[in-house]
């Protein structure tokens, strides 16, 4: 039972994760596609992209505040969180959230239904969409800090207390949060265009089994969410509590181990991903250095989580799951790679109707 709720608890969160990092990366490269649908070569391409990408973003939102909703039940039922550290209430953050949330749910519907538009009105809801995004992920951010200060309740948390406990790991946590954003989205551009078909213009000047622009295009926003987290990741460590630190570098826990590995991955991504910009035409290049990302991910949920575990125990506070094991790490890869195969399966299928009818 204590692997199946570890296992619940992670997959939640990274379907969360990935969904609301679709949307805090989504819209300002939904500008930006949208900028270059108007100004520049291919504006056709990349208007009939932007669109796409406008039209699936409120279904996006909805579905990342709905695994939001599931996975503070969870960690509500593990630890007794709740938002009141950043505004001393529980109603008050409740409040905040939940305006936020339905602002930036209005800015992205309006964006979707807006196309084509005056390029002002595009930028104008995108920014103030982007803004609640970045303010709900500061909301979280520092509320997910001030649980390192358990045992002692939200109620009497004061504001000097959370600093000195968690206030070290806010910014670099904040900076994660933006640049993974930029990163997931432009690996789900890059696996989309490795999986769909060239447009007939790009086929009559250079021939290629799959969307090679739309490759590189999401390949260049990955490299850019990725390359700055090679700063944040490394601060964001020293940050941690030196209790903790030293349970990540100790290389005897499955946690160590899988720390170790997604740095070598990070570092293996970013040099196939850079090999793929000159040679995107190979698609091992491609999904090399995306699932290279993609169990780095997977690998730093799992830490996170036992991040915050390995803190609680240092400080006496007792913790309900145990420490992480082999068969909930294959498990969780093993549910995200049929859900990968499975998307893959669907976006290869429906362009094939496409094509036929």
């Amino acid at each position: 039972m204590d692997t199946f709720v570890q296992i619940v608890l992670v997959v939640s969160f990274l379907i969360h994760s990935v969904l609301k990092n679709l949307v805090i990366g989504g819209i300002p490269i939904l500008l930006m596609t949208h900028h270059r649908g108007r100004h520049g070569e291919a504006r056709t391409y990349y208007e009939s992209l932007a669109k796409g990408m406008s039209h699936a973003a409120p279904m996006i939102f909805g579905l990342a505040a709905a695994f939001g909703l599931v996975l503070w039940v969870s960690v509500w039922l593990q630890y007794g969180w709740t938002l009141s550290p950043v505004f001393g209430s529980v109603t008050l953050g409740w409040m905040a959230l939940l305006a936020l949330l339905l602002l930036g749910f209005w800015g992205v519907t309006r964006v979707s239904r807006s196309y084509p538009d005056v390029s002002g009105t595009q930028w104008t809801l995108g920014s103030l969409t982007f803004f609640c995004m970045i303010a709900i992920t500061g909301l979280f951010v520092s509320s997910h800090t001030g649980m390192f200060a358990f045992p002692r309740s939200a109620g009497t948390l004061v504001a000097g207390q959370m600093h000195d406990v968690g206030g070290a790991t806010f910014w670099p946590r904040f900076f994660h949060s933006i640049f993974s954003g930029i990163a997931i989205t432009g690996m789900t551009l890059t696996i989309y265009g490795s999986l769909r078909p060239q447009c007939r213009e790009d086929s009559q000047v250079d021939p290629a089994p799959y969307d090679t622009r739309l490759v590189r295009y999401g390949v260049g926003w990955v490299l850019g969410g990725t390359v700055p987290q090679v700063v944040v990741g490394p601060w964001f460590l020293l940050a941690l509590p030196s209790d903790v630190r030293f349970h990540l570098v100790d290389g005897t826990s499955v946690v160590s181990l899988i720390f170790f590995v997604s740095l070598t991955l990070t570092l293996l991504s970013l040099v196939l991903l850079n090999s793929s910009l000159m040679i995107p035409q190979k698609r091992g290049l491609v999904w090399g250095g995306v699932g290279s990302l993609i169990v780095t991910m997977v690998f730093m949920v799992l830490i996170r989580e036992e991040v915050r575990k390995i803190w609680m125990t240092v400080n006496g506070e007792p913790t309900f799951l145990g420490d992480l094991s082999w068969l909930v790490v294959i498990s969780v890869m093993g549910i995200m790679g049929v859900g990968l195969y499975l998307g893959g399966r669907y976006v290869t299928l429906s362009h094939s109707r496409t094509m036929i009818s």
